[in-house]
């Protein structure tokens, strides 16, 4: 979660919406945005 805050807040700063942060694993994925 921490790199996700680093993410949206530098995107933030260069005017760029963070949509979601999705972490593709071997046999699945998960979308931090389906987490909240």
């Amino acid at each position: 979660m921490q790199t996700t805050q680093r993410l949206k807040s530098c995107g933030e700063a260069m005017g760029i919406e963070l949509l979601d942060h999705i972490i593709i694993g071997e046999d699945d994925f998960t979308s931090i945005m389906s987490e909240d």
